[in-house]
Formats: structure tokens, sequence, C-alpha cells
């Protein structure tokens, strides 16, 4: 499917697929069946028709029993980020764990997290919805599923894989995007799955696509943004599915670095001087860390696994902090710069 030809006049990605019975996904290298319309290009049933998880949809007039609940579990933990505003709260307890989102509702993980049931509320966005599925709730179940993963994107260099760290709007996609125009893969967007092997920590593929904001899909992408859908209604960012334009990278690759993004506002009197500079081993750990997707969320075992994770992985690659202007002008010597420094090791 080409993402270039003009969408249905509503310039959502619901019009894009058929919703007739359980769709089956590709999320993170996993097999998902769900109910509802995700936000990716739908995938091909596995030969043993097993899927990783399921995503079902509650009967209308269990609502108000389920949310009932929700609410009152939710009191135990809120959180204490903005990243997560339409997070109501969450509770993990021996019959689950239970999500309340605004504009979406009440969504119950089972304990094994092989099933995911979306208990919508009357006034629901199922665009918002789509995306809770396949960001935060998919890295959720992934992680109980024993897959580390980082809020990070990724693309496959020549030379490996990297990766480029930093909170909501620090400009993860619009690098990633500057270095597909360039020739790259991408690996992922904002959620990139980590694989570990004998042989060391791969950055694995993710979901094939890109959330970007106009002035990035135009001026670094050079497409037409008004063809693109966007993530969902209450936000302008456009969606891009990856094809034979702007292909992904299909399989793992080794992590040869991590860039923490230090973008700047760029002045009158601004060079566009791109600095690199490196963390220490325990700075670079902290970095990294701070990008486990709802860290705050996992119990202490869970993290601990994932810690030793990130441990070898800071020995593998370097981790460092890039500085640049926030001007497409100087995107050209921003990827310049990364990979010189990639080359070099």
């Amino acid at each position: 499917m080409t993402v270039y030809a003009p969408r249905a006049p509503s310039n959502s990605w619901l019009d894009s697929q058929a919703a007739v019975g359980p769709l089956w996904y590709d999320v993170c290298g996993h097999a998902v069946r769900s109910d509802l319309v995700l936000p990716i290009p739908p995938g091909c049933r596995p030969t043993n028709g097993e899927a990783a998880w399921t995503i079902e949809l509650a009967e209308p007039g269990q609502h108000e029993r389920v949310i009932d609940h929700a609410v009152i579990a939710s009191m135990l933990k809120m959180p204490e980020s903005g990243s997560d505003a339409a997070l109501h709260g969450i509770a993990r307890t021996s019959s689950g764990t239970w999500w309340w989102w605004d504009r979406v509702g009440a969504v119950h993980v089972a304990p094994d997290v092989r099933r995911v049931v979306v208990y919508l509320e009357p006034e629901h966005d199922l665009e918002y919805a789509g995306w809770l599925l396949t960001g935060p709730m998919a890295a959720f179940v992934l992680f109980r599923l024993g897959q580390p993963l980082l809020h990070a994107s990724a693309v496959h260099l020549d030379a490996g894989a990297v990766a480029f760290l930093g909170p909501a709007g620090r400009g993860k996609s619009t690098m990633a995007a500057s270095f597909l125009s360039r020739g790259a893969r991408l690996l992922a967007d904002d959620l990139l799955p980590l694989r570990v092997t004998a042989d060391g920590i791969l950055a694995a593929p993710g979901l094939p696509i890109v959330k970007a904001w106009e002035s990035t899909i135009t001026r670094t992408l050079g497409l037409t943004p008004g063809h693109l859908p966007n993530v969902y209604t209450m936000v302008e960012k456009k969606l891009l599915w990856l094809d034979e334009r702007f292909p992904r990278a299909c399989t793992a690759a080794p992590l040869r670095a991590l860039y923490v993004l230090a973008r700047r506002e760029a002045a009158a009197d601004d060079t566009n001087e791109v600095t690199i500079r490196p963390l220490s081993g325990s700075a670079g750990l902290a970095a990294i860390v701070s990008q486990i997707p709802h860290g705050a969320f996992l119990t202490q075992a869970e993290l601990g696994q994932f810690l030793s994770t990130v441990a070898r992985l800071v020995r593998q690659a370097p981790v460092r902090v890039v500085s640049y202007p926030s001007a497409y002008d100087a995107q050209g010597a921003v990827c310049e710069a990364i990979m010189r420094d990639v080359e070099r090791g």
C-alpha cells in the first residue's frame, strides 16, 4: 500500500482498512489479533494461527460496571508526567492490570498479558484508542512478555544501528526522518525493541510507521502532508506508513551508538555548530533508564531484568549527547556529524 496517494476526505487512517472481523498485525515482531483497527498496516495471520496477544472489544452494556471498578482502582497510582495527561490511573491487581484513559475508557490486561480487553466509554475516540494500543499499551505488554524496549527512534546505517533518545518533543522522529531522506532505513520510531543475543544487543524492527509534524513531513521528507492522515484527531502529527520510497529495516542490527538529543533554538548569531560529547558510564546508564516506557508502572523485578540489559548495552555502545540548532537547514550537518562519529567508534 502506498501512502502518497490522496486519502479519503476524512483524512483518517481508520478509512484505510476494512474492519470486517478481527484483523492481524505485526507489533514489533509479535502477531496480534485485534477487534479494533490499529494505525499500522495489517499483517498476515501466522501459520499456526496463534496470537502473542489479542485485543478484544467488550460488549456494550458492560461499560459502567467495569469503569466504576477501574476508577476506584486507579486511585492507587496516578501519573506524575504531563506526557501521560490522558492517563487517569492504573492499578495492578491479582486479576490483571487496569488502565483508565480519557477519551477511551478502561483497558484490562490479563495477568498473563495474552488478552487485552477494551471497555469504550460512550464518547470514545477510536483513533486515540488505536494509538494507545500500539504505543503505551503495547509497550507494557511487551515488557511483561520479556521484551525490553526503549522510548527511542533508530535507523540502520552501513555501520549498524544508531538510536536517538530524549523526552517527547525533543526531535527523535525528525532526526530519524532526516536520516531516512538520506537513504537510511528505519528500524523504529518512538518504540524501539531490543534483542539480547550472545554476541551483543541488537536494535530490532519496531512498527513500520513514522509519526511526524507537518513541517518535518514537508521540509525533511519532501511530502505533501495533506495526503497523510493525522495520528489521531487531537494531534496534528501526521502518520506515514513506510513503503518502497522510505523502506524499513526488516532485520535487527547491532547497536553502535545512542545519541541523547539536545536540540537548541537557533539564535540570530548561532554558528550552526554541532557538538557531540560522551556521557560517563553512570550518566549513560541513567539516560537510557529514563527512556523506559512507563517505567514507573513496572515492578522492581521487571525493572531489574531490564537494568542488566542496559548495563550490558552501555558497555557495548557509547552514549553521547549531540547538541545542534533546531533549524531545518542544519539537519545535513547534524547527520554528517553523527555518521562521522559512528565511523570513528
